[in-house]
């Protein structure tokens, strides 16, 4: 498939059905305090949202996703701040997290953010952290469409990406495997972090480019392998990063370029920053963009 060319009518990307994906969100409701990044976001990647967002967070603010961060975030400027999940699960959970917002101020919605029933041109700024992703790449092109007409003329959305690189599926997974299993024991600070990276870069290596999906149990399969060949100490790593993944959503994968391809045709990309306070904090850029005036 060409890179810069996104067959909205195939069924590129995340390919669980709505049951499915409900079932996952609601069994990760209660293990928030548990996520690193790059699932949840770092001090970096908080201090460029609000850079990024300060300037909009004083309007009408809509947030996709329960993330507690982007909800304490807004509510130092907002006290009416609108919150989409499909998990009720999800928001009274990581309600718990909560440091400044207040959930009895969020007005709360439980449902598809592609069948969001709110007022269109009512919205200052749309956040979302790793939303997109979790939408399979004609929900992506659905999406888009949907926050270009909740956005006022000068509205925002910012959110942060994962980046997709195809060329990484020439590497070799155990050199990388091993790379990172060095990098843990040089720093065992950032374990979990690394950990997740790992797993993360396996997944660019054995993708299912075709279909721009990650295969997490073929991931999974593959540290069980390597965790044979090494040392007993990181055989019990590789082991519980592979059952972590078992049997867990394939999320979508997209280039930097699928994206601005998808939001290009509603908005204007105005900045790009990434944190640097996590591993390959690069290929999570966080993404200005303003809506294309008619």
């Amino acid at each position: 498939m060409n890179a810069h060319h996104i067959d909205t009518d195939s069924n590129l990307g995340l390919d669980a059905n709505e049951k499915e994906v409900h079932r996952v969100w609601d069994e990760n409701a209660g293990i928030w305090q548990y996520v690193t990044p790059p699932w949840r976001p770092s001090v970096g990647v908080l201090d460029l949202y609000k850079t990024l967002s300060q300037e909009k967070l004083g309007g009408n603010v809509l947030i996709l996703g329960a993330t507690p961060e982007l909800r304490d975030l807004a509510s130092q400027y907002n006290k009416a701040v609108t919150v989409v999940d499909m998990s009720q699960k999800m928001l009274e959970q990581t309600s718990k997290f909560l440091k400044n917002a207040d959930p009895e101020k969020e007005r709360w919605i439980v449902g598809d953010w592609c069948n969001i029933a709110l007022p269109i041109t009512s919205f200052d700024l749309i956040l979302g952290d790793m939303i997109w992703w979790l939408l399979p790449f004609s929900k992506q092109n659905a999406l888009s469409a949907i926050m270009a007409n909740l956005l006022k003329d000068d509205g925002h959305f910012i959110s942060r990406f994962r980046i997709f690189l195809p060329q990484r599926t020439r590497e070799d997974p155990r050199k990388i495997v091993t790379d990172y299993l060095q990098l843990i024991e040089d720093d065992s600070s950032y374990k979990a972090e690394l950990s997740q990276a790992m797993l993360l870069h396996v997944s660019d290596i054995v993708s299912n480019v075709a279909q721009r999906r990650m295969d997490r149990n073929r991931v999974a399969s593959l540290l069980m392998q390597i965790a044979n060949d090494v040392s007993l100490h990181h055989k019990t790593l590789l082991e519980k990063a592979a059952h972590s993944w078992e049997g867990k959503l394939n999320l979508t994968q997209n280039t930097q370029e699928e994206i601005i391809e998808c939001l290009g045709d509603k908005f204007n990309l105005l900045q790009k920053e990434f944190a640097i306070d996590y591993p390959e904090g690069e290929l999570y850029p966080i993404m200005k963009w303003v809506k294309r005036q008619v």
